[in-house]
């Protein structure tokens, strides 16, 4: 599956959503599609509903992108994440920073 990000709008929250592995050749690329939208929303959703995979440099993504959207009063929820991308987060501690949506 090819890396992709796309964005829309639901209900006023700017969802991200990302489709194939987040590693270290591709974090940086949703780097720079998640940092525009730091400022565009009191609440990011990023869905990984199409995510299959993710390495240490992803999860350092999203608690890049946490700690940025933290410093402004605004939160970052993570939506429909796999079985395994779950655990990886319970694991790391991301779960204390992030919500996590079925």
């Amino acid at each position: 599956m090819a890396f992709g990000v796309h964005h829309a709008v639901d209900h006023g929250e700017i969802v991200v959503e990302v489709e194939g592995d987040i590693d270290i050749v591709t974090a940086p690329h949703l780097w720079r599609e998640l940092e525009p939208q730091l400022d565009s929303s009191r609440h990011l959703v990023v869905d990984l509903a199409r995510v299959s995979f993710i390495d240490s440099t992803g999860v350092g993504i999203l608690i890049r992108a946490v700690n940025e959207l933290r410093d402004r009063g605004q939160r970052l929820t993570v939506r429909s994440a796999a079985p395994m991308t779950r655990t990886v987060f319970e694991t790391v501690g991301l779960t204390r920073l992030i919500e996590l949506e079925p």
